[in-house]
């Protein structure tokens, strides 16, 4: 079937939106009958021509034709991606939505300077302890810094790669098989769900490092109770 119909809306009509907004959309087409498979496969082929990729994608009902897909492209192709997307069919609802995280990014960015320059004190200061006693006290505050600059440097990988590829969600429905609309409840609901396996990537990779520091820390408990004994013995002697 023929596809794409006349474009809803110029793409210069988008709001421009800066390079530390997340950016998103939500956008519902209508396509004729009988053309439901080749919007898919054209909504996918949009994620590719515009440097990005498909997220999910979820067929409803073959028969009523509803589905959905999920895109996410590189930020400063959105405007062109949701053009071509609004070209397969009839726009039914669209809604793009942009959330500012640059104080977040300046925030995160001075915290983790901070906690890295502890870091290096507190490292200069392992290699000149003089006794096991004062290394176990070092090890312990150095761990708690380098988890805590761990935490930051996830979060900050998470809000980099929300910023650089923006996410489009497309229903797409044949003519006559209205796709259900979200309630404000279940859109929240969708946006928190997002949020959380985001945070939860950034914690695996972040793991990666943390669990050698723990392994570090708990080599130190080891050694320090082992020698005990005889640091004890000398005392007394």
């Amino acid at each position: 079937a023929a596809l794409p119909a006349p474009r809803n809306r110029p793409a210069g009509e988008i709001p421009a939106i800066g390079p530390t907004v997340i950016k998103t959309a939500d956008l519902e087409l209508e396509v004729e009958k009988g053309d439901f498979r080749d919007a898919v496969e054209a909504a996918m082929a949009t994620a590719e021509r515009n440097g990005g990729f498909v997220l999910d994608t979820s067929v409803d009902d073959v028969k009523l034709g509803l589905g959905s897909v999920t895109l996410r492209v590189p930020a400063d192709r959105f405007g062109r991606a949701l053009a071509d997307l609004q070209d397969l069919g009839k726009v039914e609802r669209e809604s793009v939505s942009g959330q500012d995280v640059t104080q977040e990014f300046i925030d995160l960015e001075a915290r983790l300077r901070n906690l890295e320059a502890q870091e290096r004190v507190l490292l200069n200061l392992m290699s000149e302890a003089q006794s096991v006693a004062d290394t176990i006290r070092v090890q312990r505050e150095l761990t708690g810094i380098q988890l805590e600059v761990e935490r930051l440097k996830g979060r900050l990988r998470y809000l980099e790669d929300q910023t650089a590829l923006s996410t489009i969600h497309v229903r797409i429905a044949e003519a006559g098989a209205a796709p259900p609309r979200l309630g404000m409840l279940q859109r929240a609901w969708t946006r928190s769900v997002d949020v959380f396996l985001g945070v939860i990537a950034a914690v695996i990779v972040g793991a990666g490092f943390v669990v050698p520091v723990a392994l570090m820390g708990g080599l130190v408990l080891v050694l320090f109770w082992r020698l005990r004994p005889r640091v004890e013995e000398k005392t007394a002697s």
